[in-house]
């Protein structure tokens, strides 16, 4: 399906992927955050992307274990910190929270059992209620998909 709507044939696909470089930002300290980082990263994994995790900000115990998760999950596809020289922060930038970094191309957030995500310039409305864990994976779940549907057909 994926093939078919970027309009190009399983290999060429997946060579598109591979291409793919996102870079994850998050605050941690909006409720739900952190759980749905953790997921959107196991989702996201399983993608053959490059993946970076920007540790600004982040307690070292999160990212110790976002490291730890994505290695039982692909260990020849590790996790980085930050942005690298040889991937810079050009392809896809991802952000979990209400207050997206510049340039920012996905962002989304926690809110109450449901998500709010955006495009770039398109400011987040007052939160409705406390992100819940199901908010936390429809997030996580909503931000893949926009990610990969984006992938699909302008990245790369």
């Amino acid at each position: 399906m994926a093939a078919q709507g970027s309009g190009l044939a399983e290999p060429g696909l997946r060579v598109r992927l591979e291409a793919v470089h996102l870079h994850l930002t998050a605050e941690p300290d909006v409720q739900g955050v952190t759980d749905a980082l953790k997921i959107l990263i196991a989702n996201l994994r399983r993608l053959p992307v490059h993946l970076d995790l920007a540790p600004h900000g982040l307690p070292s115990r999160l990212t110790e274990q976002c490291q730890a998760l994505t290695r039982a999950i692909d260990p020849d596809r590790p996790l980085s910190l930050g942005p690298t020289a040889i991937y810079p922060v050009t392809d896809g930038s991802v952000h979990l929270g209400p207050h997206p970094p510049r340039g920012t191309a996905i962002s989304a957030v926690p809110d109450g059992h449901g998500v709010r995500l955006r495009r770039p310039a398109v400011g987040y409305p007052t939160l409705a209620g406390t992100a819940s864990g199901l908010g936390s994976v429809m997030t996580a779940a909503m931000l893949t998909a926009e990610c990969f549907k984006t992938i699909v057909a302008a990245w790369g």
